[in-house]
């Protein structure tokens, strides 16, 4: 086997230290390439070490921005969790709160009863407050009076069940006259009448009531106007009297 100088290129045998033309020193050359190849070996090992460490750099920021991503997202996720438990806490709040203002206000609602002494309170309220008679709510009760055989029932006509309803202050049960008086229909429809101030009611002569009006109207005007207190305070104040005779 043969090999060339690499300087004159002359042929030389394969065993040869020296160039027969030109005096080359082949083992000078050999181990020049083998310092050039372990330099080679050494850069290529240390690319291939920079290589790893920066793909294991690289691994190591995804991992790192993987991490806070779904930190972000998992806080996001608990914060919107937070914000629709505290809606829903306080829409459950809001709905409780409406919900016992509402029954409240239903339980304060006066309602069609069969309660002789509230019926008669909602009607002189509401007999004073439309000005059907000149008379101002007195503090210190009212007389309602169911005369069992009365004259005055022949006056009115419109008489109801033949049952008059006769209204007097407390102050002047023993005296005077009606503040006003009234009947009620089986449908429960109540006639009105206001006796004359000067003369009273006269039995010679028909009277017509002031005013008709469903008992559920006169529940619901004084709903309206919130007096269901009021009334319910007057009711305890009403005395009702069954009497023989006028």
């Amino acid at each position: 086997m043969k090999k060339f100088c690499p300087k004159c290129g002359t042929e030389n045998e394969n065993k040869a230290k020296f160039c027969k033309k030109c005096g080359y020193n082949f083992t000078e050359r050999t181990t020049t390439e083998i310092y050039n190849l372990e330099d080679t070996n050494k850069k290529r090992e240390d690319l291939k070490q920079n290589t790893n460490n920066k793909n294991k750099l690289l691994i190591v920021i995804i991992i790192v921005l993987v991490c806070v991503i779904a930190i972000f997202i998992l806080r996001e996720i608990n914060s919107n969790n937070k914000s629709k438990l505290t809606s829903s806490t306080n829409t459950v709040s809001s709905s409780s709160l409406n919900e016992s203002s509402v029954s409240s206000d239903e339980d304060d609602k006066l309602t069609i009863e069969n309660n002789p002494k509230l019926d008669a309170a909602a009607l002189i309220y509401y007999v004073s407050e439309n000005n059907i008679s000149d008379s101002s709510i007195d503090s210190q009760g009212y007389i309602v009076r169911l005369p069992s055989n009365s004259e005055l029932i022949n006056s009115l006509s419109k008489k109801g069940q033949n049952q008059v309803y006769e209204v007097y202050r407390e102050e002047n049960r023993n005296d005077g006259g009606p503040v006003f008086v009234y009947t009620i229909n089986s449908d429960d429809t109540i006639n009105i009448y206001r006796e004359s101030e000067d003369a009273g009611f006269n039995p010679d002569e028909t009277y017509d009531p002031v005013k008709s009006i469903s008992k559920s109207k006169v529940i619901e005007y004084l709903n309206d106007h919130n007096m269901a207190s009021e009334v319910r305070n007057l009711s305890n104040q009403v005395e009702i009297q069954q009497t023989d005779k006028d």
